[in-house]
């Protein structure tokens, strides 16, 4: 396929998109916005449907022991681990929500259809965010006991890019595994695209696109909107740039991974639509 070609196709399903689907998306988008909105300030109390999971988990899986110690979170005093509001994982939980709610919103029709798939993402959501929480807090125990460093890669630099990382990969999952869903769904209400070329490069561009946009917009864009509107300091510039190279990393190997997934089953169709080939197989 030449890049023209590709680049029809892209233009071509940008114009196909429904307004009404773009408003439900930009719906989604806000509510999640007010959501993370509502807990800027929260204290350890108010947060704690994340936090008591997770402070769960990770005793369960370390070992260790954690009290409560009020509006500041769980506390080992051993290892000098808090567990706080800034680890509850409340931004993770509503980027996957806005992420899993527009690839739903792109996808079905009908309003009960998408409210009840919402209901599930928003399910699923919760449990994404606990697992890659837990699994973050696990790896910033074992690098600062260990006291871990290289060079310039302080203990600090290697808890922010690890739990980057973490997130941005349970993100870049949990898209994969809904974008296949519901690619399931529209085969089996016989709604699949008869190219099989655009549906895999719309399975990919969801698994992609979206979940780039979606992290990047709430970790980078919103608090710097934030910062201007507020005209308080903006955050440290370090840390966007290792957002957005990590993320961006990621989501480059995600895609190559699933283009090639994507060729191989379209030589694999080709090849079974073929009548010489099937009969010369026989």
């Amino acid at each position: 396929m030449s890049k023209n070609t590709k680049l029809d196709a892209v233009k071509g399903a940008i114009r196909e998109l429904p307004l009404k689907r773009l408003g439900v998306c930009s719906l989604i988008l806000g509510v999640c916005v007010l959501l993370k909105g509502l807990f800027i300030g929260a204290d350890a109390l108010d947060l704690d449907w994340l936090l008591y999971p997770s402070r769960v988990l990770v005793s369960a899986c370390s070992g260790l022991s954690f009290g409560w110690v009020g509006s500041m979170g769980y506390y080992n005093a051993g290892l000098e681990i808090l567990i706080a509001p800034a680890c509850s994982g409340l931004n993770f939980f509503v980027i996957l929500v806005a992420t899993g709610g527009c690839m739903a919103a792109f996808s079905l029709s009908g309003a009960r259809k998408l409210a009840a798939w919402l209901a599930g993402i928003v399910a699923a959501a919760y449990a994404f965010t606990l697992a890659g929480n837990t699994v973050r807090i696990l790896a910033a125990i074992f690098l600062y006991s260990r006291k871990i460093s290289l060079g310039p890669l302080t203990p600090d630099r290697l808890h922010r890019l690890e739990g980057i990382a973490v997130y941005f990969v349970c993100l870049c999952a949990f898209a994969v595994i809904l974008s296949a869903l519901l690619e399931r769904k529209k085969r089996r209400q016989g709604a699949a695209l008869a190219d099989s070329g655009r549906a895999g490069a719309a399975t990919v561009g969801a698994a992609v696109a979206l979940p780039f946009f979606c992290y990047l917009f709430f970790t980078i864009v919103l608090p710097l909107a934030n910062s201007l509107i507020r005209g308080s300091a903006p955050p440290v510039i370090e840390h966007f740039v290792t957002v957005a190279a990590i993320s961006a990393a990621i989501s480059f190997c995600l895609y190559l991974l699933l283009r090639g997934k994507c060729r191989v089953g379209r030589r694999a169709c080709a090849q079974s639509a073929d009548p010489i080939s099937g009969g010369g197989a026989q």
